[in-house]
């Protein structure tokens, strides 16, 4: 079965309602082999490059320190026809980091404070959802489709936590969905995966176009040909909040010391096999952030008793 592995980056605003984005590239293996000999090729040609980073290529920085802008423009150019000509799909999430704050970080456990699991999740369903409505568009002797394999910038704490509950959410979602998802998601570093520098330059200019409605960036028909897309609504996120201050002791894991004890018994515990509980996301993941480390040698006791 041919994978197909899917490459996130992200890019944040600091305009108005200070969006975040983020921003996938979906291709096979195969696809992704010869897309980053291309890719690098187009890092060789003079004036040359070791890696290309959307944010230095617009400030004239790092590894564009020195160059004129038309140089610059020129080396864009080139980088965006590498994508248009391997067309990969392209998938992106956003959500208001400011309505986020506002709305549900107030209500939040500790780790849910910032959006980015939001996201996360959000195009990791995007993408599912995608690549299901585009399977049932193939033929039968194509069936059955590979999974999606996740490639996320690396994001630190943040990342860790979000994906700690992968397994479970992904056990949560209707059958036909969770085949579209493939093993828990990595992290990797930009500056050497080539794919996560192209998925760079999709969320920088999604961001952009939100920031500057008004300010052609003919690139980005290029970047986005074919693809989908979702914003997370105020809504949802008010939704969230309500169900945050609805889970009894939610207070009591909004500080970052009683995260760390929740945060370790809750990857033992999905470390040991546990099934998630039977309810409903967002839940999923709120209720497990109470847990305390008695619970969880309380759980291992019974299961080595069964």
């Amino acid at each position: 079965m041919v994978s197909l592995h899917a490459f996130v980056d992200d890019s944040s605003s600091d305009v108005g309602e200070r969006r975040l984005f983020l921003a996938a590239y979906i291709n096979g293996a195969g696809p992704w082999i010869a897309f980053g000999q291309d890719w690098r090729n187009a890092l060789e040609e003079a004036p040359s490059l070791d890696y290309f980073k959307m944010s230095e290529a617009q400030n004239l920085s790092g590894q564009f320190r020195g160059w004129s802008p038309a140089d610059r423009d020129a080396k864009t150019l080139r980088m965006a026809n590498v994508i248009a000509t391997h067309r990969p799909w392209s998938v992106h999430c956003s959500i208001s980091r400011a309505d986020y704050a506002r709305i549900v970080a107030p209500a939040a456990p500790f780790p849910l404070k910032q959006p980015y699991f939001s996201c996360f999740w959000g195009i990791i369903r995007t993408a599912a959802d995608y690549h299901l409505h585009l399977s049932r568009t193939l033929p039968a002797s194509m069936n059955p489709v590979p999974p999606l394999e996740f490639v996320f910038d690396e994001q630190g704490g943040l990342g860790t936590d979000a994906v700690l509950w992968y397994r479970w959410l992904k056990q949560g979602q209707e059958p036909a969905v969770a085949a579209m998802m493939g093993d828990q998601p990595i992290f990797g570093d930009d500056k050497k995966m080539v794919a996560l520098q192209a998925a760079d330059m999709l969320a920088w200019h999604l961001r952009r176009q939100h920031e500057r409605p008004d300010e052609p960036l003919p690139i980005l028909a290029m970047l986005t040909e074919n693809g989908a897309f979702r914003e997370i609504p105020s809504a949802m996120l008010e939704a969230w909040a309500e169900e945050f201050r609805r889970v009894p002791g939610v207070s009591r894991v909004q500080t970052r010391r009683a995260w760390r004890e929740t945060r370790e018994a809750t990857r033992a515990m999905v470390a040991a096999g546990a099934a998630p509980p039977n309810i409903s996301f967002p839940y999923l993941v709120w209720m497990n952030l109470r847990m305390k480390v008695q619970d969880f040698r309380q759980w291992r006791r019974r299961r080595r008793l069964q």
